[in-house]
């Protein structure tokens, strides 16, 4: 599968992909593909891997796989061209997952709410008309560090996606597998620590944010 990103997500410490059997790597696997891939492709990855594929189409929608190859979640995005929106997470390797498309990336209080609700990860995936108007990979890096999360940026006509850690670092790809040449360790051990070391939702005074008019 060369044209597909693997994300190797390590619920806790015990588990190293470099140490595990294939079966549990598989099974932790998060398969990224190019914006605008063929759907067919997506459930594929998914049915002959044995984890979960995240794919865009050209309209925006981002389409969640799970590790049987059927079809679970569309997402089009609170600041897509589509008039209905919803967020979007799903569980998968121990890591609850948020999604971001259409300009979702470019409010802050879009990421932060996943992030409230639990995300350890949230995968974006912005529209083939932004990456030339924004720069994306500061936007995403941002993210990253302000929310203490896990950052994937898939951004059009580029690939492999840019990968970001909660201290705002870039995780860069290694080769765990045999054949595979495009993947990168994602470990919730390390994403929680760095929310030890800097408890920013811990110093967060919810309480000051009730007298805010929500417009």
């Amino acid at each position: 599968m060369s044209d597909v990103f693997t994300l190797w997500l390590c619920p806790d410490s015990r588990h190293s992909p470099e140490n595990e059997e294939e079966v549990f790597k598989e099974k932790n696997a998060l398969y990224i593909l190019p914006a605008g891939t063929d759907s067919s492709r997506a459930e594929e990855s998914s049915a002959s891997g044995g984890g979960y594929s995240l794919s865009a189409s050209g309209n925006g929608a981002v389409s969640v796989y799970d590790d049987g190859g059927s079809l679970v979640n569309c997402y089009f995005g609170m600041h897509g061209r589509e008039k209905e929106g919803d967020f979007t997470v799903f569980r998968h390797g121990g890591f609850l997952c948020g999604l971001s498309s259409g300009n979702d990336l470019l409010f802050p209080e879009h990421s932060r709410i996943l992030a409230l609700a639990g995300a350890d990860l949230i995968c974006i995936f912005p529209p083939a008309d932004v990456p030339g108007e924004f720069p994306l990979e500061i936007f995403a890096r941002v993210r990253a560090m302000e929310n203490l999360v896990y950052v994937v940026l898939v951004v059009p006509g580029s690939f492999p996606p840019l990968v970001y850690g909660p201290r705002g670092e870039r995780i860069g790809t290694c080769r765990c597998g045999e054949s595979r040449e495009k993947e990168a360790v994602l470990s919730r051990a390390n994403l929680l620590k760095a929310r030890k070391m800097i408890p920013l939702f811990d110093l967060r005074k919810k309480e000051r944010y009730h007298s805010i008019t929500v417009l």
